[in-house]
Formats: structure tokens, sequence, C-alpha cells
């Protein structure tokens, strides 16, 4: 079965403690490099989490022609910086939210990306929930209760990711949403400062 081969952009602890573990038991996922600024924290996550590849740099993983796409987990100041620069060594990005620190750097991301119309952008958005859980629906006069199994979002988020690359389809969550709502969340505290209703601008 094909894979995508995933390289990681640092070894944050989102990463190698909940997201790298989660894709790894995926079906469409292979995380094949790690990289830190640190060769030896770099070394030391790939051997702790069976991954064959670990770098020094983020430059050597953007420059390796066997990683298709990149997880970006770096601080938040370093998500549209280093998530352009993996579109342009050509690699497929799943970034870390929040996607950026404004909407207009955000877009700045945007307008890259559509520039590269073969490579797939995405806001990492879900979290994990590893336990079975209840919703209770109401229609009318009735409550139905419905019973979700366990699942593992990271890994849902890794293959369905992977699978849009794979099969050249949109993603589940278009970067350009991940900028919508950071307007509405800068409406949000504008409103809150000014004490009056505010707008969020469209795109």
């Amino acid at each position: 079965m094909q894979k995508v081969r995933w390289g990681v952009l640092s070894t944050a602890t989102i990463g190698t403690g909940q997201v790298i573990p989660a894709m790894q038991q995926g079906t469409y996922c292979e995380i094949a490099a790690i990289a830190s600024r640190s060769p030896e924290k770099a070394r030391a996550a790939a051997a702790q989490l069976g991954i064959p590849k670990a770098y020094g740099s983020y430059e050597e993983l953007l420059a390796d022609p066997e990683i298709d796409a990149i997880y970006n987990p770096l601080p938040n100041h370093l998500h549209v910086p280093w998530s352009i620069k993996a579109l342009q060594a050509g690699k497929h990005v799943l970034c870390e939210k929040p996607i950026a620190l404004t909407s207009a750097e955000g877009q700045t991301l945007v307008d890259v990306a559509r520039q590269y119309p073969h490579l797939k952008v995405m806001e990492a958005f879900n979290a994990p929930a590893n336990q079975p859980c209840k919703i209770w629906y109401q229609h009318g006069d009735e409550t139905e209760e419905i019973q979700v199994e366990a699942c593992n979002q990271y890994t849902l988020q890794g293959d369905a990711f992977s699978q849009a690359v794979l099969n050249n389809t949109g993603v589940p969550t278009p970067i350009e949403d991940a900028v919508a709502n950071m307007k509405v969340i800068e409406a949000v505290f504008q409103s809150a400062k000014t004490a009056t209703w505010v707008s969020s601008p469209s795109e």
C-alpha cells in the first residue's frame, strides 16, 4: 500500500508525545525523518520513536527528496516562515495550530500556497479523543443516545491528509478556513477592546 513519507520539523513535545505516535498508527502515513537544530535531540527522538532518519537542521530535512510532506509543530512565530520554505522545497504541509500569529500573516501563507496548487496545505486542527463517549441528540420530544467509539483524531487527521495527497483531492479543512477563523477571533478581541460590534472582514 502506498504511503506518504513524512518529515517532522522539530522535536516539540506535541509532536513526539502525541502526533507522531498517532500518525505511526495510520494506514497511509510513514514517519520517515525528524529534524532539530540539535543533532543530538534529533537522533534521540528518532531512536525513541523508530524514525529512520534524523537531521541536525530543518534545511537538511527539506532538502531530502524522499520526503513527501512536512508536519510543522515549531513555535507559533515559525509556522508561516517554515511552512513557506517547505512549500518552496516541494513538500506538502500540515502545520500545527495556530497557523499564524495574525490573519494577515496567515494570508501570506495562503498567497504562497496558491503558487503551488499541486501541494496540499492544512492547519492541524484536531485534538486526540482516545476514550469512547456518548452523545445525546434531541429531535422533537425524543432524545437519542449515540455511542461514539474510541479513536485518535491525530491518526485520522494524518490519514485524511495523506489520502488527499495520494489521491490529489481537497484537504478536510482548507488553509483559507484557518485564516477566516483568525479574522473572527481578531474581530472578537477588537469588539471587546472597543465595546462595540465589529464585523469580521471577508477575504
